[in-house]
């Protein structure tokens, strides 16, 4: 039996395909968790950005092409995206400044 790879897997999301959503969650899902909880630390406030950038992937699926770069990288770099917003948000609301911002 065949494993269909992220790639397919994100391909059959783009159509809708939710078997091939929770295959794909599955798959990548403790990747892109290690992400968003390197960037954001609280392990709460990760697991909310870890379903908002489900959310995405599952929104822009079809926007995904495999000749700019694997799939993986893809979904990483919108949890990446997320958590640096989400970190942002949560540094804006405590009146705490951005120490990444004073480098």
């Amino acid at each position: 039996m065949n494993t269909p790879t992220l790639e397919q897997l994100l391909q059959a999301v783009a159509g809708k395909d939710r078997n091939a959503f929770d295959a794909l969650y599955e798959r990548s899902s403790g990747i892109v968790f290690a992400v968003l909880l390197k960037i954001l630390v609280r392990r709460d406030i990760a697991e909310d950005a870890l379903q908002d950038v489900y959310v995405k992937i599952w929104r822009q699926a079809a926007s995904y092409r495999e000749t700019r770069g694997k799939a993986l990288t893809w979904m990483t770099s919108i949890a990446r995206y997320r958590a640096l917003d989400v970190r942002r948000t949560l540094l804006r609301e405590s009146g705490l400044p951005d120490a990444e911002a004073n480098q």
